[in-house]
């Protein structure tokens, strides 16, 4: 008896160190996605367009639901490198997430609605899971977990189930509040420069460009999936100002756009098949040079063809 309750004890003790390194791979995953999305943010605010304006951000900013703030903390280090007077885009980017939080509050709030405990359990386990945590929510957690006082893996799970709920109002208002902030951004800029034609057109663009990206952004950020042709245009434009946005950055004296390109190639290639390879390795070249698009489609067809000769190699 005694042995295999030791036997028993080691089990439990190695189901709670797996659980642990679950848990510990599960935060490094979010870590490391998060600065990924700082470094994209970072891009896309530096991104210089038509008349010399930076719309990208803002849109990336707008469009977004999820990791806002990583993008917000990424495009407010992109001004001090974008412009000599960074404190009107820092102004401009804070205001747009604090609009996007009171819109959402007084426009998008469920007034009066309450959720049952059924809902509510549901909510909150997809809230554990997503922290790490995949048990079951019980009556007593449910309780613990309403007020958040379960230590912190109840916390955690009440407050990433409170910020998916911030940024969720409906794209309408977001490309109404991106269009407002660009102009307020346009408007400094006429008025420091000197009212030049110059600077009043790049006001029209940055106006009229800022909702349309996020309109565009928005169908894949917003994870819809009701018309896949619409999602994947959402992911062709990301992709394509991701490359746009590289351009002339180099890490280590290799070309970061090169680099980006070839890995989005190859990544399509071995996760929707050749055809979506040579698209996107098609849509990188022109977003950074049209002589490079000879190149990734001689990658995205030599991957393509070795991985169909493993395949066959294999009988897979």
């Amino acid at each position: 008896m005694q042995d295999k309750a030791k036997e028993v004890r080691k089990e439990m003790q190695g189901d709670a160190k797996k659980a642990d390194e679950a848990v510990w791979r599960a935060r490094i995953r979010r870590v490391a996605g998060e600065l990924a999305w700082m470094g994209c943010a970072w891009l896309f605010g530096q991104a210089t367009m038509l008349f010399e304006t930076y719309p990208l951000g803002l849109s990336l900013l707008c469009a977004s639901r999820r990791h806002t703030l990583s993008i917000l903390i990424g495009l407010i280090a992109s001004a001090f490198w974008q412009t000599e007077q960074p404190l009107i885009y820092i102004c401009a980017y804070a205001a747009a997430a604090l609009v996007r939080v009171v819109t959402a509050l007084i426009f998008e709030a469920p007034h009066g609605r309450t959720d049952s405990d059924a809902a509510l359990r549901k909510k909150l386990s997809d809230a554990a899971s997503a922290v790490g945590y995949g048990q079951a929510v019980s009556e007593t957690r449910l309780k613990k977990l309403r007020r958040g006082l379960h230590g912190g893996e109840g916390k955690r799970a009440v407050l990433h189930d409170l910020l998916s709920d911030i940024f969720t109002e409906s794209v309408r208002l977001r490309m109404c509040t991106g269009a407002v902030c660009a102009l307020i951004v346009a408007l400094y800029r006429i008025i420091v420069g000197g009212f030049r034609y110059y600077d009043l057109f790049a006001a029209i663009f940055a106006v009229l460009v800022t909702p349309a990206a996020i309109m565009v952004y928005s169908v894949f950020l917003n994870g819809r999936v009701e018309n896949g042709v619409l999602r994947k245009i959402s992911r062709a434009a990301l992709l394509f100002s991701l490359i746009w946005a590289s351009v002339g950055i180099r890490v280590s004296g290799f070309s970061l756009p090169l680099m980006l390109s070839l890995f989005f190639t190859l990544y399509a290639c071995h996760t929707e098949g050749m055809a979506m390879g040579v698209l996107a390795g098609i849509l990188c070249g022109v977003a950074q040079d049209p002589m490079y698009v000879p190149a990734f489609l001689l990658a995205a067809l030599t991957f393509s063809l070795i991985k169909g000769l493993r395949r066959e190699s294999t009988g897979v």
